[in-house]
């Protein structure tokens, strides 16, 4: 519209015609579309737990009556409910009821040994207001409810039961998350205990009796199965379950089960030295104490909420996430009303809280995928390798801020996700050290989930406009080189590269996971329609469509991405790696229809690609040469694991869920700064210091000025791990006097 305008004010104005100009540079005005040649990249095979491969129609699939390939674990849950009685729409209770009925269906796991619904009706809390303070209380109000339920068992269930909480715990021997029981403390103490399973902590107690030597042992259940048998299990295989106990005799199957009473299994294995509390007077102490921190409860927050009110459900996400690090899933009360099909958008719901309920102990996905009878993303599944997407989100106007949020693959299924947040002053470029922290806690992330470095990082980032490119590289590929030298240097004692002079302990391809770094562009990019009318209802262009031809071959052209200025060709003397043999650079770039377009005309991502070392070299005999054939088809594939929708869509995944992330953040930075709701600030700019950054070498920091947590500000750690704004999600557990341990969180995915 604006070339238009401006052609019509020449012709008015001087009697020149727009085409008449652009004839003096040799080119010339087309009334029709350019016609090239695309393709369709074949499909992924995407198959749940029951109902074998699913039907793929243009991109998009339906839920009904599967199991999901990997359910979740939902140990516990808060409830705020922000409806309260309504004649126009049904209450809270009823939306739980059939909400926990769909999870079941598709296989999550409920809270274990209680009546879920029942357990809601206990603990919700109702909020009268949409204000930030009344909100903030109520938030913080339902998760001391669900801890007061299910940790401390203060309405006696678990108790009178004979049963305990099934949860996950901070595991002190290792630092890493384990599954666990809570035993329920006595009425004159907060003391918590657990035990947790034979594997990771074989003796749950220490019994002592007739004023012996204690003795270690672990509690087991004496029940009664079938014909009167009696067995005794250990308490993960026991259960009470829809008002009956069950016990596992079988590994795998639940079956009916009398509770008969509990012994304690010496460690002798004898059966006279079992100790039967009835028949001997004992002394029996808990073996392991935790605090309340180190046990996850409430696993998730359900909102229920009376309209789409965007401020208040930022109130509550930002609430759930900074102020207790908890997940939060909201419900829309008017939206469920009007469902033909409850059990549909329960089932939405389900999906959602499947992908983010991913914990380390229970690796959900709703689906699995393969591809030319593989499992997993092709070339990605080859040999570990660490998708990473990042988005940033400008203030409007005169905001100053810049929320920057980016999204890493732990599977090799890419549908398993790790999040990080920051905050900097508006720029279209990441500072170096939010990127270098960035790339060490998706990193470190990675190496818990999978217990090795990643051989291989292919990065998009999103929102890059092409005079930008020379930016990207000399500042954030640079300082995502940085942060990868620091997790593969922490992990080996005295490490040095084998190309120290170049290095300089910066990093370098020879001692780091080889890079690829693509820009996704989705404004100001061609539109792709199919040059024959088709059948569909859409009249688009099918889900895979892709061109990277004709339209694109002067960039493809420059071998921007892998010339020998960027990437050397030659090795230092004692590395592994190996220089493929063909290296012909005809290019990268490429336009992708990902999604089944519904409506208007089909807008593809632009990826241009633009350093691609995984196309040079290779750092086992496993990995193949990243060529752009190979790029298209992983990309494409990558589109079908958004773990929030059954469907494909446009961008890949790491960047929806890093867009979606920063989106959020956006929306509550207000109340993050102080300007909105409440007076106190939760971030602040910090101050730029010299030292490193927690013994690791920190780059001298470039860019804009960032935000910490103001809690951060005088705290006697390194300035990079000041930037953790949500510890909760963090690979950190940084104690009082500085110390940091690396951990898992307890549930990494902040966007599902």
């Amino acid at each position: 519209k604006h070339l238009k305008k401006t052609a019509e004010n020449l012709q008015n104005a001087r009697g020149v015609r727009m085409s008449d100009i652009l004839m003096q540079y040799g080119f010339r005005i087309e009334q029709e579309p350019q016609e090239v040649d695309a393709k369709v990249l074949p499909l992924p095979t995407l198959s749940f737990k029951s109902g074998g491969a699913v039907q793929l129609g243009d991109g998009s699939w339906n839920l009904n009556g599967v199991k999901f390939a990997s359910p979740a674990d939902m140990n516990s849950f808060a409830v705020i409910d922000l409806v309260g009685d309504s004649n126009r729409t049904p209450s809270v209770l009823s939306f739980l009821q059939n909400q926990f009925k769909v999870m079941d269906k598709h296989g999550i796991e409920l809270p274990e040994n209680i009546d879920p619904v029942a357990a809601a009706e206990v603990i919700k809390v109702q909020c009268k207001s949409g204000e930030f303070d009344a909100i903030r209380q109520c938030v913080i109000r339902a998760i001391d409810n669900a801890k007061q339920y299910f940790i401390f068992d203060r309405a006696g269930h678990f108790r009178k039961n004979n049963v305990w909480f099934k949860t996950k715990a901070v595991n002190s021997e290792t630092g890493e998350i384990a599954p666990c029981l809570v035993i329920p403390p006595n009425e004159q103490s907060d003391d918590l205990s657990i035990m947790l399973p034979q594997e990771n902590h074989m003796p749950t107690h220490q019994v002592t009796w007739n004023g012996g030597t204690p003795t270690k042992a672990r509690l087991r259940v004496k029940v009664v199965t079938g014909s009167d048998i009696k067995e005794v299990v250990d308490p993960f295989d026991f259960r009470f379950y829809k008002g009956k106990y069950e016990a596992q005799i079988t590994p795998g199957v639940w079956q009916a089960a009398k509770f008969f009473g509990f012994m304690y299994l010496h460690p002798s294995g004898r059966d006279e030295d079992h100790i039967h509390p009835e028949q001997r007077q004992c002394h029996i102490t808990p073996m392991i104490s935790k605090s309340v921190s180190d046990i996850e409860c409430p696993s998730v927050v359900f909102a229920y909420l009376p309209n789409d009110d965007a401020s208040t459900y930022h109130i509550l996400k930002m609430v759930s996430k900074f102020d207790c690090g908890v997940q939060s899933q909201c419900v829309v009360a008017t939206t469920f009303a009007k469902q033909r099909n409850p059990d549909q958008y329960c089932s939405n719901i389900a999906l959602k809280l499947n992908t983010k309920l991913f914990s380390i102990c229970k690796r959900s996905r709703a689906w699995n995928t393969a591809f030319d009878s593989k499992n997993g993303i092709p070339w990605v599944a080859e040999t570990p390798t660490l998708v990473i997407g990042i988005h940033l989100s400008h203030g409007l106007g005169t905001d100053t801020t810049t929320c920057v949020a980016a999204t890493g693959c732990l599977d090799d299924g890419c549908m398993q996700m790790a999040q990080d947040l920051k905050v900097q002053q508006k720029s279209d470029i990441v500072g170096s050290l939010l990127m270098q922290e960035i790339t060490k806690s998706l990193c470190l992330q990675f190496c818990l989930h999978n217990k090795c470095m990643p051989d291989r990082v292919v990065v998009f980032r999103g929102g890059v406009a092409d005079t930008n490119f020379d930016a990207i590289i000399d500042t954030e590929l640079k300082a995502i080189r940085q942060g990868l030298f620091d997790v593969v240097s922490s992990r080996v004692d005295d490490f040095e590269c084998l190309n120290q002079s170049v290095c300089q302990k910066k990093g370098c391809l020879f001692c780091t996971p080889l890079i690829t770094f693509s820009v996704g562009q989705s404004d100001n990019v061609p539109r792709v329609v199919p040059s024959e009318r088709p059948t569909t209802k859409s009249k688009n262009v099918p889900s895979g469509t892709c061109v990277d031809k004709l339209i694109m071959p002067f960039q493809n052209g420059m071998q921007l991405a892998t010339s020998e200025d960027k990437i050397p060709r030659e090795k230092p003397a004692g590395t592994n790696m190996q220089l493929f043999e063909v290296i012909n650079d005809t290019g990268f770039d490429f336009l992708l229809v990902g999604h089944g377009g519904l409506k208007g005309t089909s807008k593809p991502i632009f990826y241009r690609t633009i350093w691609n070392e995984n196309f040079v070299w290779r750092k086992n005999e496993a990995s193949t040469q990243l060529t752009k054939e190979k790029l298209e088809l992983c990309t494409n594939c990558m589109n079908f694991q958004y773990g929030t929708a059954s469907k494909a869509i446009r961008h890949v995944p790491v960047l929806e869920y890093s867009k979606r992330l920063s989106n959020m953040a956006m929306g509550y930075v207000g109340y993050l700064l102080g300007r909105k709701g409440t007076s106190d600030s939760y971030i602040g700019l910090a101050a730029r210091e010299p030292g490193d950054n927690n013994g690791e070498h920190e780059a001298p920091e470039t860019g804009p000025d960032h935000y910490i947590k103001s809690d951060m500000k005088h705290r006697r750690i390194g300035s990079g791990l000041k930037t953790v704004l949500l510890p909760a999600f963090s690979p950190y557990s940084i104690s009082e006097d500085g110390t940091v341990v690396y951990r898992p969180p307890f549930r990494p995915h902040l966007s599902a």
